[in-house]
C-alpha cells in the first residue's frame, strides 16, 4: 500500500507498517481519534479523522460525518474508493489498560461497520492503538492477546519511521501541543481580554450602523498597518486586539485578513493569528473561530498541512457552523494544494484596491 503523499511515498505493507506509518500519514500523533482511509487497491487515499465522543449515542453521527468529510467520489488520479480502513486510538480512561480501552471501543467498530455497509463499501482492516499497543478488531486471536503488538516507539523506530525520516518526511506534530499553544488565555490576562472585549462591543454598538463602517474601516486600515509597516503600529494592545477580534466577525474583514498569506507575511501572520485566537476567553470562546481559520490558512500556506489540519478542526470544534473551516478542511482532505485558493484571494485584493482607487 502506498500513502496519499506523491512527494514522500511510505510503502505499507502490513497493519504494523500502517501502525507506524500514521503519524506520518496524518502528520500529527492522534489521540482520542477514529479515522477512515479510502482504498483503490493497493493505493491508500484521502483519510478523515475526528475526535471519538464520549456519549456512544453520538456515535453513528461521527461516523456520518467523517464519511461525508473522506467522502466516496474518485480522488486525484481518478480511482474510486473500494474499501475503508479504519484506525480507532481511544484516549485511556482513568485506571484502565490499553486493553480494555480496545474491547470498549468495540461497539464503534460495529457501528462504523454498520454505516460503511449501507454504502455499499468494506473495512479492509480495523485497527486500534492505545497506550503503546496495537490490536486488529478482525483477528479474533489478536483480541484475545491482552498485550497485544508493540507500536514502534521513538527510541526504538522501525523500518518505516527510518525510511520516512531518511526520505524527507517532516517528524510528526504532538497535536496536544500544538492545541495547547492555543489555548485560551487565563488569570490576569483572561481579565483583561474578557474586558476589552466588553468594552469593545458596547463601543460598537453605542455608534450605531454609520459607525459601525467606521469600525470596520479601521479594521482594514490596522490590518494593512500590521503587515505592511508592522514597525509602525507595534504590538496590539488589549483594546486593539478586542477590536480586530470583534472586526473579525464579519466575513468580508475576514476574507481581507486572509490577503496577507503570501510568503513575506506569514511569519507576522502565524503569531498574530495565534496571540488572538488565545484571546478569546469565555463567553466569547467562539469568536476565535475567525482567527484559528487564519491561522489554519496560514499554515496550509506555508506548507505545514499537518498543522493547518489540528487548527481547522478545532475551529471546527469551537463554531461548528463556521463555514470557511469547512470549506477549507475539505480543500485539504481532498488532496488540494493553497495555491488555488490563495490565488483567488489575490484577486479578491486586486479587486478591492481598484475600487478603493
Amino acid at each position: 500500500m502506498t500513502n496519499p503523499s506523491t512527494q514522500d511515498p511510505i510503502n505499507v505493507r502490513s497493519p504494523q507498517d500502517l501502525v507506524e506509518a500514521l503519524p506520518f500519514l496524518l502528520g500529527f500523533h492522534a489521540e482520542n481519534s477514529l479515522i477512515l482511509g479510502a482504498l483503490s487497491g493497493k493505493h491508500l487515499g484521502r483519510l478523515a479523522r475526528l475526535d471519538i465522543p464520549a456519549d456512544p449515542g453520538d456515535w453513528y453521527g461521527v461516523v456520518n460525518t467523517i464519511l461525508d468529510t473522506l467522502g466516496t467520489a474518485p480522488d486525484k488520479a481518478g480511482r474510486l474508493p473500494e474499501q475503508l480502513m479504519l484506525i480507532v486510538v481511544p484516549a485511556l480512561q482513568p485506571g484502565e489498560r490499553p486493553a480494555d480501552a480496545m474491547r470498549r471501543t468495540q461497539p464503534l467498530v460495529a457501528v462504523t461497520t454498520t454505516v460503511v455497509e449501507r454504502l455499499g463499501l468494506h473495512l479492509f482492516e480495523a485497527l486500534c492503538i492505545s497506550g503503546g499497543r496495537w490490536w486488529s478488531y478482525l483477528d479474533a486471536a489478536c483480541l484475545d492477546d491482552e498485550e497485544g503488538h508493540p507500536v514502534p516507539s521513538a527510541d526504538q523506530p522501525g523500518q518505516v519511521t527510518v525510511t520516512a525520516i531518511a526520505n524527507g518526511s517532516r517528524v510528526p506534530l504532538d497535536r496536544a501541543r500544538v492545541l495547547a499553544a492555543l489555548a485560551p488565555a487565563d488569570g490576569k490576562h483572561a481579565a483583561a481580554c474578557s474586558d476589552a472585549l466588553d468594552q469593545a462591543i458596547i463601543r460598537f454598538r453605542e455608534h450605531g450602523p454609520e459607525g459601525e463602517r467606521d469600525f470596520l474601516d479601521r479594521a482594514i486600515h490596522r490590518l494593512d498597518t500590521l503587515f505592511t509597516a508592522p514597525s509602525e503600529q507595534g504590538e496590539l494592545n488589549d483594546r486593539e486586539a478586542a477590536e480586530l477580534l470583534l472586526a473579525l466577525r464579519s466575513s468580508v474583514i475576514r476574507d481581507i485578513a486572509m490577503e496577507y498569506a503570501e510568503p513575506a507575511h506569514l511569519p507576522r501572520a502565524l503569531a498574530l493569528w495565534r496571540n488572538l485566537a488565545r484571546r478569546c476567553v469565555d463567553p466569547y470562546a467562539e469568536y476565535s473561530a475567525a482567527p484559528l481559520v487564519l491561522l489554519g490558512f496560514a499554515a496550509w500556506n506555508a506548507k505545514d498541512e499537518a498543522a493547518a489540519r489540528i487548527v481547522l478542526h478545532e475551529a471546527q470544534e469551537r463554531d461548528p457552523h463556521y463555514t470557511m473551516a469547512d470549506t477549507l478542511m475539505q480543500l485539504i482532505n481532498n488532496g488540494h494544494g493553497p495555491e488555488p485558493f490563495l490565488q483567488i484571494v489575490r484577486e479578491q485584493r486586486a479587486e478591492r484596491l481598484a475600487a478603493e482607487s
